[in-house]
């Protein structure tokens, strides 16, 4: 990482911080104590999946750090590639949890030119039209 490169403030999330390092390859992300618990539980179903899917859109991690500071707390870093390709712009952002409740940006929020749209956003932004909604009544298995 470089100096005057330090984080990307568009990569916020949750009062995480997240630092890209110079040659945007990598980011480093800082985790909870239950976030890290979780990778570290989820890693060996995450592991075979990475290895048998080669086109997977998942991230790579690369390493979960624990870092404890000369006055004893604890700071927990996990290190991952960059799926963003450097040369294209972010038009929209959305932090996806899975959820619905309460899952949708303010509008003050959306006022925002910074704004990260939520999983309800995201919804309506990809609403398909009822035309293609019809499942198909050739294929096996469609209902």
């Amino acid at each position: 990482m470089c100096p005057g490169h330090v984080h990307d403030s568009s990569l916020r999330s949750a009062g995480a911080v997240f630092y890209l390092t110079e040659d945007a390859r990598f980011i480093i992300k800082t985790v909870s104590k239950k976030e890290s618990k979780f990778l570290r539980r989820m890693l060996p179903n995450y592991y075979a999946h990475v290895l048998s899917s080669d086109q997977t859109l998942l991230p790579h991690f690369y390493g979960l750090v624990r870092i404890t500071t000369a006055l004893g707390r604890n700071i927990r870093l996990v290190v991952m590639n960059n799926l963003r390709p450097e040369d294209l712009p972010v038009h929209e952002k959305f932090d996806l949890k899975g959820s619905t409740l309460g899952r949708y940006a303010t509008a003050a929020e959306k006022r925002s030119t910074n704004v990260t749209l939520k999983d309800l956003d995201w919804r309506h932004e990809l609403a398909v039209p009822g035309a293609f909604q019809e499942p198909s009544r050739n294929l096996p298995g469609t209902f």
